[in-house]
């Protein structure tokens, strides 16, 4: 028993080193940035606000908060500068990765009608003239890339907006709970409400919620209604 506490303390210290992050958001630029569909949410993962430019930033933010192998992440990490056709070109990308892997990824967001405009051409020449110098991967993502299943979008905007509203709750003893009730199978998270002792029951969901959001346990959000008769499992 003892060995098995000193691993995860091990484990985690290993996390913790992985996903210390080497940029800190460009703040200046919320005030300046072009676009009026600004965002400021709160990221669980950061545990700190995160301000988006576009709806697609915002649903591409969804993507990357839920996703548990994506271990840190920036917005507007740092200015890139590249010589292109000649001349400096200075520009921002919208997002900085770091998996699980060690891998890192530079990201702009862009809808596909944008593409075709010079100002944007340029704007990714130079990221990916930046990238290939450095070396880091760039990579672009469009609505198609990012919107593929707008209903597993939704239903993870619904639980990171519930994990927002409850981070300042210690929900350790009720996650212990929903892990033991777990343990012998698959359960809707109305058999894990009824299962519950009934001082829990209202923090059942927010739990099982920061489970997932954790990658320690998976639901079906892709395909099925985040509902009463939804399954919950821990991941293996």
């Amino acid at each position: 028993m003892h060995r098995r506490r000193k691993h995860r303390r091990k484990s985690k210290n290993r996390t913790d080193s992985t996903s210390r992050c080497p940029y800190t958001p460009i703040w200046e630029l919320a005030a300046s940035r072009f676009g009026s569909n600004r965002w400021i949410v709160f990221s669980v993962r950061l545990l700190r606000l995160v301000i988006l430019y576009s709806d697609l930033e915002y649903d591409n933010w969804v993507l990357v908060e839920s996703n548990f192998r994506i271990v840190a992440y920036c917005e507007q990490p740092l200015r890139m500068q590249a010589k292109i056709a000649g001349r400096i070109v200075t520009t921002v990308p919208d997002m900085w990765l770091r998996f699980e892997s060690g891998h890192e990824q530079f990201r702009e967001i862009k809808y596909r009608s944008q593409l075709t405009e010079p100002r944007v051409i340029r704007q990714i020449e130079a990221q990916k003239t930046w990238c290939t110098v450095k070396p880091a991967q760039h990579d672009v993502f469009d609505e198609f890339r990012i919107r593929r299943n707008p209903q597993y979008i939704r239903r993870w905007k619904f639980i990171l907006r519930v994990l927002a509203a409850s981070q300042s709750t210690n929900l350790i003893s009720i996650c212990e709970e929903v892990s033991h009730l777990l343990r012998n199978g698959q359960m809707t998270l109305k058999q894990l409400e009824a299962a519950s002792s009934n001082g829990a029951r209202n923090l059942i969901r927010p739990a099982v919620f920061k489970l997932i959001h954790a990658g320690q346990a998976k639901a079906p959000l892709g395909s099925h209604e985040l509902n009463n008769d939804i399954p919950v499992e821990l991941r293996q």
